[in-house]
């Protein structure tokens, strides 16, 4: 886990892990503590510091795949770049009042950029977010961390809009005109 962010009031209905007793604790900290209670036999490792392009590489070849939960465009892009370059998985859920969306980058598909060209999307948004939707996303996330490889260069990004009742699928494909056409190195080579 990694975030450089301290417990607020707003984050209690939506990151239940936290407790009134957190407020101002590094939400790393909280998170950890609260975790690993309920999951006995994992180790939960907490990083305290912004994710940027000086130690975003670092951090995703230290690892198989990235789970990206943060809320700005900005950070979903970079982190779709890094994992493109570092030929890395990365599972990337966003979330703004009613809607959210999860897509995960594979090495061979489609990223982030190939569906936001245009700049919009990609959850946040300032409008603040429906509770129980953090959650879905959550759980749609982690449905794709254990989902096998695709392949075939064509990505999924899964959409919901809990206010009319609908989800779906967008199915995406690499956009000619993105920087992931040439792909990203390896992993071990």
């Amino acid at each position: 886990m990694v975030d450089n962010d301290y417990v607020e009031a707003s984050n209690l209905p939506r990151q239940l892990w936290h407790l009134p007793e957190d407020l101002g604790k590094r939400k790393v900290d909280s998170a950890r503590e609260k975790l690993s209670e309920r999951f006995l036999g994992i180790l939960f490792e907490s990083l305290f510091l912004k994710v940027d392009e000086g130690n975003a590489a670092a951090l995703f070849s230290a690892y198989d795949m990235v789970v990206d939960a943060t809320d700005t465009l900005e950070s979903k892009l970079l982190f779709s770049d890094i994992a493109v370059r570092e030929g890395g998985l990365l599972v990337s859920a966003g979330a703004t009042g009613w809607r959210g969306q999860v897509m995960r980058i594979e090495p061979g598909g489609p990223c982030l950029r190939c569906v936001f060209s245009g700049g919009g999307g990609g959850g946040g948004g300032g409008g603040g977010i429906l509770g129980p939707m953090a959650g879905l996303m959550g759980f749609w996330a982690a449905s794709l961390v254990h989902k096998p490889l695709g392949g075939g260069g064509v990505g999924r990004l899964y959409w919901v809009d809990a206010l009319r009742w609908r989800t779906g699928v967008l199915h995406i494909e690499k956009d000619s005109r993105c920087g992931c056409q040439e792909g990203g190195r390896k992993r071990g080579g």
